[in-house]
């Protein structure tokens, strides 16, 4: 549990968050997670995405946690089909195809998922930014190639 400290510490603000996805979900540098409830999926991914390369067995058991860190209110979102929640929890399972290799359910359970989700952005999203941020999930999870598993840098 210690190499998960420094993932789940909260800080206020946009300091070390993902630029384009802070931009999209309006996060700046006095923004906290009560008052965005984006602030702390976001603040949790960009601090994994800078775990490159992605596909190393020991980045699995930070990777998991980020689904049981999430509050109800992020979960509502997704429920009622937010675009930046969708797109949000994509890149995550974007960083979950990366593993899949040392964890064989993920091909069964996460990739599927991702690929549900890219399909209904691209044919439901008007936001330009939304588009263009689906994809690195979609390239991840086998949406735009018949493999998962292209994980270029996106830091």
């Amino acid at each position: 549990m210690d190499q998960l400290k420094p993932y789940v510490q909260v800080q206020t603000g946009r300091m070390g968050l993902h630029d384009r996805l802070a931009d999209l979900c309006d996060i700046d540098n006095h923004t906290t997670t009560k008052a965005n409830t984006y602030h702390w999926p976001v603040q949790l991914l960009s601090r994994m995405l800078k775990l490159n390369p992605y596909n190393r067995s020991e980045n699995y058991n930070i990777f998991v946690t980020w689904m049981s860190l999430i509050a109800p209110d992020f979960i509502e979102f997704l429920r009622r089909k937010d675009e930046r929640a969708l797109l949000i929890l994509s890149w995550w399972m974007a960083l979950m195809c990366s593993v899949s290799p040392f964890q064989p359910w993920i091909l069964g359970r996460i990739v599927p998922e991702c690929q549900a989700i890219c399909m209904y952005l691209e044919s439901a999203s008007t936001n330009t930014e939304i588009l263009r941020l689906i994809e690195w999930p979609a390239k991840a999870c086998g949406h735009r190639h018949p493999t998962p598993g292209n994980f270029e840098d996106v830091t």
